[in-house]
């Protein structure tokens, strides 16, 4: 089913749905796994810029969004997936990209926080508020 989390602090959370959407908002967050095989993901987090966020998706939508004084490295595979924003108008949004063979890269402000995207079938979309 559906999961929904609302909280100041994600700290090592693991949250996984089978099939259902599941909708976490934080005010920070510092190590968080959170994953569906049938469903979408969106993830809102206030200040994040430590710590690592995995969010891995079969075939739904996932929504990262992060708010203006997180600093953080977005990474996800190469897959022809389809990402909001492209790497071609990611600079106008407030993201610094880097493509590589095996990754691409979203750079937020300079910190060291990581946040790993695996979307095999649907859309990923970025936002930083």
């Amino acid at each position: 089913g559906s999961i929904s989390v609302r909280g100041g602090s994600l700290r090592n959370a693991k949250i996984k749905s089978v099939s259902g959407t599941v909708d976490v908002s934080a005010e920070r967050a510092n190590s968080a796994r959170i994953g569906t095989t049938d469903g979408d993901i969106a993830l809102s987090v206030d200040r994040f810029r430590e710590g690592k966020i995995e969010l891995r998706s079969a075939s739904g939508t996932i929504r990262l969004t992060l708010g203006s004084e997180s600093a953080a490295w977005i990474e996800m595979p190469p897959r022809g997936a389809d990402i909001n924003p492209s790497p071609e108008q990611a600079e106008r949004r407030g993201f610094a990209v880097s493509e590589g063979r095996r990754s691409l890269s979203y750079r937020v402000g300079a910190g060291f926080a990581r946040v790993y995207i695996s979307n095999t079938g649907g859309r990923t979309d970025l936002r930083v508020d």
